[in-house]
């Protein structure tokens, strides 16, 4: 065990031939407002010895609007798709790439986002530890449906 997280064969990276777990967070889109607060997780993972990759896509529209997102040059810029359904939209985030091989993949709580659906019973096929950034509800009962809630 090293940093706290399991190693498992072929998921960590290479820096200066030592052997590093891998941290993945996907976010949806990337807020100029956590700029910082990613900027210094990823310096003190890696002082700890631990490699962050940070994936993220663009604001939905109604959040385009904001023209607050920004870029990090060490990131994973994706292309979200965004797909109506019955008046609601899910998310489809093309980053299982980037999850299959870390160490511990860390995904928005979010049941609009299908790479959730996927990354959980991919974590046990490839022992991925999974863990979601959110509030542990939603808060907003009216609009949540009973499969991306249970």
């Amino acid at each position: 065990m090293q940093g706290g997280l399991f190693l498992k064969p072929g998921s960590v990276s290479q820096s200066e031939g030592v052997t590093r777990p891998k941290a993945v967070i996907i976010i949806k889109s990337f807020p100029h407002y956590r700029r910082t607060f990613f900027e210094r997780l990823k310096a003190s993972l890696d002082q700890k010895g631990i490699d962050l990759e940070l994936v993220y896509g663009q604001p939905l529209e109604a959040d385009r609007k904001k023209k607050d997102t920004v870029d990090l040059s060490w990131a994973s810029r994706i292309r979200n798709r965004n797909l109506p359904l019955g008046g609601k939209t899910l998310i489809w985030q093309p980053a299982l790439s980037h999850a299959v091989y870390a160490d511990l993949v860390i995904v928005e709580q979010a049941s609009k986002l299908i790479l959730n659906y996927l990354l959980w019973p991919l974590r046990r096929l490839f022992g991925t530890k999974l863990a979601f950034w959110g509030h542990g509800r939603n808060f907003q009962g009216h609009t949540a449906h009973p499969l991306g809630e249970g």
